[in-house]
């Protein structure tokens, strides 16, 4: 199992980079919101969560808004909260004063997609 782990890890960093050289290719519209991809969209709101600790939801609502997503669209970000603030198995999670913190998931997939993306 673990190895069948290290070679899904290393496909996702191999695609990572086709698809950085395919954007490269094809000619950098950065400034177009709908040429984000949704790993980017993913990696710019947990690195502005992690960057800005504790959030109002307004603020992430305003940058969602700046990339192209839906307040709707931020709801798998909390998949598998739960309602206690101490769950580990979300992207994000609200802390105990409502705002919006990093969840135990989110730090290893920020990492990832940092790793993946180094210039988004």
């Amino acid at each position: 199992m673990a190895v069948e782990k290290e070679i899904a890890s290393m496909l996702e960093e191999i695609e990572g980079v086709i698809r950085k050289y395919r954007v490269r290719l094809q000619g950098d519209s950065s400034s177009d919101v709908v040429s984000i991809s949704p790993e980017i969209r993913r990696l710019k709101v947990l690195r502005f969560v992690n960057d800005r600790g504790p959030i109002y939801p307004e603020d992430l609502y305003s940058l969602a808004g700046e990339i192209g997503m839906s307040r709707q669209g931020l709801g798998g970000f909390f998949r598998g909260a739960g309602s206690d603030s101490t769950s580990t198995n979300s992207l994000l999670r609200y802390d105990e004063d409502k705002k919006i913190v990093i969840g135990g998931l989110g730090t290893p997939e920020l990492a990832r997609l940092e790793r993946l993306h180094p210039s988004a």
